[in-house]
């Protein structure tokens, strides 16, 4: 097969962009305030996913003590990583998409609010860590990254990228505000969770595209050529 793209690092987020992990996530957290007076859907927890859980907990028990707090998020990381993580299913075309663009030699990443153990165990069960180069969650090192960005120039420094062939793919806010403050191209996956909100970044990414499924990224990185 002819190469009709040059090779260039793709950096990924997880929920929302390669996977749904709203099942698992909707049941867990439901699980940890069951004796709270929250009645959450799956519906209202999908435009919450993808700041890490405690945001999520805190926005949804709030006024809530800290104390409190740190129990309910106990009791989420109990119930997520012992069975929530399993719900989790990768997008349609995530595989053969992945498959493709590592055989035509670029350079995949990951980067993701979610724990490194659920993260890893979610990418080892749905076949997808195979094709990073490298996956990075906020607690990979210690002290933890502060922010996505922060992971972004932790990846952009420990593998010698160039910023002008980095290509990161998210679903949220958080993700573009991070290509942006780095000036990387963005690629907003708009069939995940979240929502842009282009007009009131502080910072804009170097360019902006947008595809409604995740196979769509390959024409779109034939039509840009990664050049």
């Amino acid at each position: 097969m002819s190469s009709t793209f040059e090779p260039r690092n793709v950096i990924f987020d997880l929920d929302g962009t390669l996977v749904d992990s709203l099942p698992g996530i909707a049941s867990s957290i439901q699980y940890a305030v069951r004796d709270y007076p929250a009645n959450i859907s799956p519906a209202e927890l999908r435009t919450l996913v993808g700041p890490p859980v405690r945001q999520i907990l805190r926005r949804l028990l709030e006024p809530i003590p800290e104390p409190q707090l740190n129990r309910v998020e106990e009791e989420f990381r109990t119930a997520y990583d012992s069975w929530g993580w399993k719900q989790t299913e990768a997008f349609p075309s995530v595989l053969s998409t992945l498959g493709t663009l590592h055989e035509e030699g670029l350079r995949l990443f990951l980067f993701t609010n979610k724990p490194q153990y659920s993260a890893s165990k979610i990418c080892d069960e749905l076949g997808l860590t195979r094709f990073f180069s490298a996956m990075l969650s906020k607690d990979s090192r210690e002290p933890g990254y502060i922010s996505k960005a922060e992971m972004l120039q932790a990846l952009v420094a420990d593998f010698a990228l160039e910023i002008e062939d980095c290509l990161v793919v998210g679903d949220s806010q958080d993700d573009y505000l991070s290509a942006a403050q780095l000036k990387m191209e963005f690629v907003h996956a708009s069939y995940g969770y979240g929502r842009l909100t282009i007009a009131d970044s502080p910072v804009n990414a170097r360019s902006i595209d947008s595809i409604d499924s995740f196979d769509a990224l390959l024409e779109l990185c034939r039509r840009q050529n990664f050049a």
